[in-house]
């Protein structure tokens, strides 16, 4: 039923005089279907930023009411509908900028997380948001084809290993899930160093990549530590933060804090070695171009030498025998060079 009612001899319309909220001077009521104030439109969310999804400020006027026209939209989901990139179908891995970039509540994709927490149980069935797992390790097994993100709340955790390709590990999340900076702030997320392989030979270290792909480490403070444990040669074991072998890997905002390695045996003492003086003379020899019967040459004086001012010259050497033929004379013996204890 439509009235008027005339007011200064003009009629003003009531488009429903059974609904006491739709009248000439009535308020809007965004996209509820129903021209509430009488102007023969209705006012529903529209697309400010062009990414086809609504935002809670814009606003489009459907002829027909329904609000589901192109470019007309019912409710909005739009987290920021000044930027195209923002919007619920956007892809979301956390950034340093902290950004939501999916509107689904936090820095990363909540379908596609699985949560870490200090206070959280290894026996949760999803480690999901509301029942977060309480060890790195413990979501690194839960990792799939659907599962990427390993979001970690600030506090201390063990040693971790990438046992597998295309996954990231993103701290400094508060217990809202809200993060930031941890070498900024004052809340960190610790890895710390362990024993990756106490059944076998014993490695020591706080994050492992090895033959793998695709793995991430951001917002992070990884610690080594010191080692003490030798190999079966006697050979002191390593101390690693960050063991990277054969891998992609990117560190975004992260701070290594070196350890230390574990010392080697003591080896075994050198031989004693007297200490020598100067060689000795050479000695006397027979000059080959004298004939039978002549006299043999002297002896060589030693080379001199000294150590810490004190002389430790060669001996002078010995002089040839004679060089009668039918009666051969053996030569000197050479003199002893100095010495010193």
């Amino acid at each position: 039923e439509v009235c008027a009612e005339v007011i200064n001899d003009i009629a003003v319309v009531d488009c429903d005089d059974n609904d006491p909220f739709s009248n000439p001077g009535a308020p809007e009521i965004l996209a509820n279907g129903v021209d509430n104030d009488c102007d023969g439109t209705e006012t529903c969310y529209g697309d400010d930023d062009g990414d086809t999804y609504a935002g809670p400020l814009g606003r489009v006027t459907s002829a027909d009411l329904d609000c589901t026209d192109p470019g007309e939209f019912e409710d909005y989901d739009d987290c920021d509908d000044d930027n195209i990139s923002i919007n619920p179908g956007a892809d979301d891995y956390p950034d340093m900028a902290f950004v939501d970039s999916n509107c689904d509540g936090i820095d990363g994709d909540i379908e596609r997380a699985l949560f870490v927490a200090v206070g959280g149980d290894n026996g949760s069935p999803d480690c999901g948001q509301g029942q977060p797992c309480a060890g790195v390790r413990e979501a690194m097994s839960r990792v799939d084809a659907t599962h990427d993100q390993i979001l970690i709340q600030t506090g201390s955790y063990a040693a971790v290993n990438y046992d597998t390709s295309d996954v990231g590990i993103y701290g400094g999340y508060d217990s809202s899930w809200v993060r930031s900076d941890v070498l900024t702030s004052g809340s960190k997320t610790i890895i710390n160093q362990a024993n990756w392989d106490a059944s076998g030979d014993d490695q020591f270290l706080a994050v492992r990549a090895v033959s793998v792909v695709g793995a991430v480490l951001q917002n992070a403070e990884v610690v080594a530590g010191t080692v003490t444990e030798q190999d079966s040669n006697g050979r002191g074991k390593s101390s690693y933060g960050i063991l990277i072998d054969s891998s992609d890997f990117v560190g975004e905002n992260i701070r290594v804090i070196g350890g230390r390695a574990a010392d080697s045996a003591d080896g075994d003492d050198a031989a004693d070695q007297d200490q020598l003086g100067a060689p000795g003379g050479l000695s006397g020899f027979v000059a080959r171009s004298q004939a039978c019967d002549s006299g043999g040459r002297n002896g060589r004086p030693g080379p001199q030498h000294s150590c810490s001012g004190v002389s430790t010259d060669g001996g002078d050497g010995g002089d040839s025998g004679g060089t009668t033929c039918a009666v051969p004379n053996f030569g000197n013996d050479g003199q002893d060079g100095s010495e010193i204890g």
